[in-house]
Parts: structure tokens; C-alpha cells; sequence
């Protein structure tokens, strides 16, 4: 068995960005910075924008392929007893981008502005090209029994070992990393606006390889997936009893 999955997502599109109009032109400069009586609607009115950001994510392919393999048979034990063995071996990949436009944080790289560990990996880069680690060797048994004591008793139940695949939304959220364009400004004096609407705002600014660095996106928060995540799995199992009752009726415990 083999199991292909893509995703192709489009989270940014094309944006001219948020704006914001804070009051700062419309305010009375001899309180400044600890006055706060302009009006945020008439900075908007004269198109004075005190603040203003851009993020424009670009179109990502992510893709996963699953390699599995599932034996079962049936042994008959007895007359009265038939087993159901069952093996599933699979090897689990971690999610990839169509194009290597992929990357996450790596708490064991070298981050070469602070010199400590912490930093960002980008593919094909280090060796890796995909969020997790290739798993191998995932067996998962399967053991079943149907068992007939007597003519109007019979005992079946059931245990198994089941992987979950990674999940695109859990497990492959970086994707795209390093490749948004973006851009942004603010005030800095909370008087003078960044720039008007007739104006427009400035460029985002797009990444290049040379940008996309271990150190890229220092000083801001990041979750990340460990390389070596193990694959979720569950137990399950049922047990049930029948008893034919007089009259041609059946419990079922």
C-alpha cells in the first residue's frame, strides 16, 4: 500500500498590508508623546497613516508520502477456536514542500549572531528536507479469536496496534517559512505619519538565499516540531460474548 498526500495552500495572496491611524496627525504636537487627543478617524480622512505592516506568504506544496505493508490469515486453531493474525509494517516520512520552500527552528544548530544553540534550518540545507525524521520499522500486530465453548456460546475479541499518520494542520505548519515577503513601518516620533494613501505604502521585501540565514527571525518567539517526533499511535481492542437464548434470540454482551 501506498499513500500520497499534498496540500496546496495559498495563505497570504496578494495584500497592500494594515493600516493603522492612531490620531498622532491630528493631535496637539505640544503634548507630545503623552498627549493622546487626535482622532484616529480624521488621520484616516487625510490619509495619514501612523503605522503600517505587510506579510504576503507565498504558495506552498506540501507533500507527504506513507509506505505501508498488511499480511493477514486465519488459523484454525481447533474446530471450536480460529485465530486472525495480522501485521502491518510502515515506513512514515515527514512532510516535505514540493519546491524545498520549507524550514523550522532546530534547538541543536548553532546560531551564528549569539553563538549558542537555536536557530532556523531551511531545506535543502543540513542535510534535512523535511519537518520530522523518516521512521522506519513501525510494526503494528493485529490479533483476533472467535472462540465456540459450547453450541449456543461464542467468545470473539480483537487487539490491535494503530499508527496516525502526521497531519498536514499538527504537523507540517512551516511550510513557507523564510519565503514571506514582507515589510513594515511606524512612527517614530507620534507626530509625523510613515507615509499618506495617496502615497502608498513602501515594498514588501522579498527573500533571497542569502537572507534566508540560521539566525533569521532572532528575537521573536517560535513553536517548531523536535526533528525525532514520534509517530502517534493508539491500542484498541473489544471483547464480545453471544448466547443463543431460547426462541431464536441473541444476547450481545
Amino acid at each position: 500500500e501506498f499513500d500520497d498526500y499534498q496540500v496546496n495552500i495559498n495563505f497570504g495572496g496578494t495584500s497592500d498590508g494594515n493600516y493603522s491611524f492612531s490620531g498622532i496627525a491630528t493631535r496637539d504636537p505640544s503634548g507630545v508623546p503623552n498627549a493622546s487627543n487626535g482622532i484616529g478617524y480624521a488621520d484616516f480622512l487625510l490619509g495619514d497613516v501612523s503605522s503600517w505592516n505587510v506579510a504576503i506568504s507565498p504558495e506552498t506544496g506540501s507533500r507527504l508520502k506513507s509506505y505501508q505493508l498488511f499480511v493477514q490469515d486465519d488459523y484454525k486453531v481447533t474446530p471450536q477456536l480460529t485465530l486472525n493474525l495480522g501485521l502491518r509494517y510502515q515506513v512514515q516520512p515527514g512532510w516535505k514542500e514540493a519546491k524545498n520552500r520549507i524550514g523550522d527552528f532546530d534547538p541543536n544548530l548553532m546560531n551564528p549572531a549569539t553563538n549558542t544553540l537555536g536557530a532556523l534550518w531551511f531545506a535543502p540545507r543540513y542535510g534535512r528536507s523535511s519537518v520530522e525524521a523518516t521512521q522506519y520499522d513501525l510494526v503494528s500486530p493485529r490479533i483476533g479469536f472467535a472462540w465456540n465453548p459450547s453450541e449456543k456460546w461464542v467468545v470473539r475479541g480483537g487487539f490491535g496496534i494503530y499508527n496516525e499518520l502526521f497531519g498536514y494542520n499538527a504537523y507540517a505548519g512551516s511550510a513557507g517559512l523564510g519565503y514571506t515577503a514582507q515589510n513594515s513601518d511606524s512612527s517614530t516620533d507620534q507626530l509625523t505619519p510613515v507615509f499618506t494613501l495617496a502615497q502608498g505604502p513602501p515594498p514588501p521585501i522579498y527573500p533571497t538565499d542569502a537572507t534566508r540565514t540560521p539566525d533569521l527571525l532572532n528575537n521573536q518567539g517560535i513553536s517548531y516540531i523536535p526533528y525525532h517526533t514520534p509517530l502517534p499511535y493508539m491500542y484498541e481492542w473489544q471483547l464480545d460474548v453471544q448466547h443463543e437464548l431460547p426462541g431464536g434470540i441473541v444476547a450481545d454482551i
